[in-house]
């Protein structure tokens, strides 16, 4: 099994991937829960807040997403018969009339 859960930020969707995890039938397939932000967070060679990430030149962010997706890709690939989910968010918006961040 793969499935992608995208959503906006406070929607808890890590919580709910953990609750469901945890009633999944113990004796047949479990799945991993990846992260795609946590894993951009490894990757980044200046360890900021992933809060800033939105605030990053396109270039900047884009180069550390698709670091971090060739690593899953590459997880994944290399164990075939683990079931994953990918929890990501949908957009990244930087509101510059306030100057404040917001998550899609």
């Amino acid at each position: 099994m793969r499935a992608l859960v995208f959503g906006q930020s406070g929607l808890r969707k890590g919580d709910y991937l953990s609750a469901v995890q945890k009633v999944a039938p113990s004796d047949g397939p479990n799945f991993e829960i990846i992260n795609l932000g946590e894993r951009m967070q490894r990757i980044d060679p200046a360890r900021r807040d992933p809060q800033l990430y939105p605030s990053l030149t396109v270039t900047e962010r884009e180069m550390m997403r698709n670091q971090a997706l060739e690593a899953i890709i590459r997880e994944i690939t290399e164990n075939p018969k683990r079931d994953y989910v990918l929890n990501a968010h949908a957009v990244f918006k930087l509101d510059t009339n306030r100057g404040t961040l917001v998550r899609k």
